[in-house]
């Protein structure tokens, strides 16, 4: 699978820095081995392209591990909630009349114009027809979506998807895996396009896919801004049955932050075999940043990816705030987006000078 454009000195050289970097985090995760293994701190997960692991710590252990020299941070395993919960629909799989009913009944009108407007006129509001008339089509070229899934029968995505993947940790026993396979972890066919496991599975991933990349040939010319390029789908949702996490609701879907790790570790090997351009990651936390959250610990793979010529294009947030956007969308090596409504800025979304491009 690798793209016609991806020389074999290309790929090389890429091989050749992934198989350094691993082997200097696996040698430096030997060393300490010793030491975690007298403080009974045992790894749960670790990854083989980033100097990080998943451990679960009593408040001794963290404490030791706060004192040791060769930790820099400690992070909490953070449960993501998915950006686009505003509009979603959660008590039943809507047929797309139903659906379009709903939207009517509880969208308000200002939103009405922009979910309904073709993808035709959104692509050509940047410009997109004008970087096509050059050649620019992302033939060659491969786009990941970081989401909850897509769904591959879907016409924009025929014969466009050339890998899949899924990562959906277990916190604890209530949680269930949104792997087909029932596991933390699925790498094949099938892994990333399991739609009809939950209610709206796959409705996001589908949508940012079709945006970047979609190309319907089936009637009507539909184009996404990417229209040549292939498509790997990476699904990082779970499926969490705690109604405290869940607003009340018995159920809900949230991304562990280390599924979205091994989603981005997973990208770096497979820059291997393809002509990765970039990784979009619709998600984001809670917490907003007036400025550059260079002490975020997903900066190392933001950086590792950028060292790979593969960018990292996350969505700014929509929390409509002005002067700040959400993490990690606020890492500087990272390409944060955010949107406007044809030259007015979409008062849903964040706003900030930290925003790449609108």
């Amino acid at each position: 699978g690798i793209s016609k454009n991806s020389t074999p000195e290309i790929i090389n050289n890429k091989s050749s820095l992934i198989n350094n970097r691993k082997i200097i985090i696996s040698d430096t995760l030997k060393t300490k081995q010793s030491f975690l293994s007298e403080k009974s701190i045992k790894i749960k997960r670790s990854y083989s392209n980033l100097p990080l692991f998943i451990s679960e710590v009593n408040l001794k252990q963290l404490n030791l591990l706060l004192s040791s020299s060769w930790v820099n941070n400690i992070f909490l395993d953070k449960k993501i909630k998915p950006v686009w919960t505003k509009i979603k629909t959660n008590d039943t799989r809507k047929s797309s009349n139903q659906e379009k009913e709903y939207l009517e009944k509880n969208i308000i009108d200002e939103q009405k114009e922009s979910l309904e407007a073709k993808l035709n006129n959104s692509t050509r509001n940047i410009g997109a027809n004008k970087v096509w008339e050059k050649g620019f089509t992302g033939k060659g070229q491969s786009i990941v979506i970081i989401d909850d899934g897509v769904d591959s029968q879907h016409d924009m995505f025929r014969n466009k998807i050339i890998s899949e993947a899924c990562f959906s940790e277990k916190g604890n026993e209530n949680d269930i895996s949104l792997c087909p396979n029932g596991s933390i972890s699925q790498i094949g066919n099938g892994a990333a396009s399991n739609c009809r496991l939950i209610v709206d599975a796959c409705d996001h991933g589908t949508h940012v896919a079709g945006i970047a990349l979609g190309n319907d040939q089936n009637g009507a010319i539909r184009r996404g801004v990417a229209y040549d390029a292939s498509l790997i789908p990476i699904q990082v949702f779970t499926n969490i049955n705690d109604p405290d996490e869940c607003e009340s609701e018995e159920s809900c879907t949230r991304a562990y932050l280390s599924s979205i790790l091994g989603a981005l570790n997973h990208v770096i090997d497979l820059s291997t075999n393809y002509n990765i351009a970039s990784v979009n990651m619709s998600l984001g936390g809670s917490d907003l940043f007036e400025e550059y959250c260079d002490d975020d610990f997903r900066k190392v793979t933001i950086d590792t990816l950028k060292s790979l010529d593969i960018a990292t294009v996350i969505s700014a947030g929509n929390d409509g705030a002005v002067g700040s956007i959400n993490a990690p969308a606020c890492v500087s090596s990272a390409v944060s987006v955010s949107s406007v409504v044809i030259t007015q800025p979409d008062d849903q979304v964040n706003q900030s000078p930290l925003v790449d491009l609108l």
